[in-house]
């Protein structure tokens, strides 16, 4: 986003982008998240071989919580 404000682009546009969907659900409610309220989060679980394995998870800004 930073590169369309330099070129020039104005607030509709960064404004459309920003609400354009991702294709990611969100894991905690299931709803489709926009571009700007993506937030992936890094999870690790322990393989039935006892090794670590990371994955990424997608949730809005406003599900994720401690």
């Amino acid at each position: 986003m930073a590169q369309a404000t330099k070129m020039g682009a104005d607030t509709a546009t960064l404004e459309a982008r920003r609400r354009r969907s991702t294709g990611h659900a969100c894991s905690k409610c299931g709803g489709e998240i926009a571009q700007g309220d993506l937030l992936m989060v890094r999870v690790m679980a322990m393989e039935p071989s006892g090794r670590p394995r990371n994955r990424k998870v997608p949730y809005h800004r406003k599900c994720y919580g401690l």
